[in-house]
């Protein structure tokens, strides 16, 4: 089905889109913020992108596993298996989205444990995700 893997990709490219929260904010601290003023125009754009971006974080990050569980639950109807690479992704998926809900919704002190832990998972997320698109273990 050609469902299943398009369901695939549009979960990558929405964590993908989640993960540009932490590229975005890197580059504003290490190039936006040393600009001379010249470029005001250019500064005030980006971070204008930046904010906008930030804001639908949280959207991506949720949208990014109702994506997933869509592209499982079309594997699981049709019967293909299990890959266990897709498994310790979505698993990680659901970490990083509970993580943040927790951070959002609970403790919204953003110098706290959880941050560390869901932008650990994140990077984890990203791996996995690399090793599932190239490397798929069928259980």
């Amino acid at each position: 089905m050609i469902f299943i893997p398009v369901a695939g990709w549009i979960t990558i490219s929405l964590v993908m889109l989640a993960l540009l929260n932490f590229v975005l904010k890197q580059i504003s601290r290490d190039y936006v913020k040393g600009l001379h003023k010249d470029y005001k125009a250019f500064t005030d754009a980006y971070r204008r992108f930046m904010q906008h971006m930030i804001r639908r974080h949280r959207y991506f990050g949720v949208a990014a596993l109702a994506s997933f569980l869509v592209h499982a639950g079309l594997i699981l109807f049709f019967s293909f298996g299990i890959a266990l690479t897709g498994l310790i992704t979505g698993v990680l998926l659901s970490a990083v989205v509970s993580l943040g809900g927790y951070g959002y919704y609970v403790n919204k002190d953003i110098r706290s444990w959880w941050v560390a832990v869901h932008r650990g998972c994140a990077f984890a997320l990203m791996l996995s995700a690399l090793v599932h698109v190239f490397s798929k273990v069928y259980v």
